[in-house]
C-alpha cells in the first residue's frame, strides 16, 4: 500500500485448491499445495478486504478454481467494496484523471490457447470479441508472457498489449503437464504502467519492475 499509484486486477484462479471432486489429470496440481482450500478462502477474503478499504482492487474475474472451490464467503466482500466482478470475462473502461480512458478486457479461460505462443489466446480475445481493448489479458495456463500488438483503429495501427498471466508456484505441475513447451518454470506476473495524460503503456514480464519503474518516474518528477 505504500504506493498510491499502484493497483491490482485479479484474473482468476487466485485459490489454486478445490473442495469438490476433480478428475485425476488435476490431482498433481492440487496436491503440490500446503494450504487447505479452507485457508486459501480465508486468505484470499482478508486480501481482498486489505485492497478494498485501500481502493487498490479495480476488478475481479471469477476463474474455474474459485467456482470449485466450494463456498465463495470473499464474492459478498467484493460487494462491499463495490468492485467490478465477471464471471469467467469482464471488460473495464478504465479513466485517469479524467482525461485518458484505457478498456481492459479480462478473460480467465479462452478457447484459443496455443502450446507455441502463450499470448495467442489473448491475440485472438482482441480480434474476435474486444477489437477496441487497450490492453487484453487471458489465465487459466499458469504461463506468464506479455507482447505489445499494433492492431487497427479506426483506420490507425495502436499498440496493444497481450498478457498471458503466469504463476507464483515454483514447478507448477498443471502448467507442465499442458501448457509449458520448455519443461522449466518461471515464478511472474506481468504488468503495465498506464499514462494519466496521455495514451501510452508500458507492459513488463516482472510486476517488481513496474513497480520500481513507477518509483523512479515519480521520483524524477520531484
Amino acid at each position: 500500500m505504500e504506493n498510491d499509484n499502484v493497483f491490482l486486477l485479479v484474473n482468476g484462479d487466485f485459490i489454486d485448491n478445490f473442495e469438490v471432486p476433480v478428475p485425476k489429470l488435476l490431482l498433481a496440481g492440487v496436491n503440490s499445495q500446503i494450504l487447505s482450500p479452507a485457508k486459501q478462502r480465508e486468505f484470499y477474503k482478508n486480501f481482498i478486504e486489505l485492497l478494498g478499504e485501500n481502493k487498490k482492487l479495480l476488478a475481479v474475474v471469477i476463474g474455474n478454481h474459485e467456482e470449485f472451490s466450494g463456498q465463495n464467503p470473499y464474492i459478498q466482500t467484493l460487494f462491499q467494496y463495490q468492485v467490478p466482478i465477471g464471471i469467467n470475462r469482464l471488460l473495464l473502461n478504465l479513466r485517469l484523471n479524467n482525461e485518458v480512458e484505457y478498456k481492459i478486457a479480462m478473460v480467465h479461460k479462452s478457447r484459443f490457447n496455443s502450446i507455441l505462443n502463450p499470448v495467442h489466446s489473448s491475440h485472438r480475445e482482441l480480434m474476435l470479441y474486444y477489437p477496441t481493448a487497450d490492453i487484453v489479458c487471458t489465465s487459466h495456463t499458469h504461463f506468464p508472457a506479455i507482447y505489445t500488438f499494433p492492431y487497427p483503429k479506426d483506420d490507425e495501427l495502436f499498440d496493444r498489449i497481450l498478457i498471458k498471466t503466469g504463476t507464483f508456484k515454483d514447478k507448477d505441475a498443471y502448467t507442465f503437464k499442458y501448457f509449458n513447451p520448455y519443461k522449466v518454470s518461471h515464478m511472474s506476473t506481468p504488468a503495465v504502467v498506464l499514462y494519466p495524460d496521455q495514451r501510452k503503456m508500458i507492459g513488463f514480464f516482472r510486476y517488481q519492475d513496474a513497480v520500481e519503474f513507477v518509483r523512479g518516474a515519480l521520483y524524477d518528477k520531484c
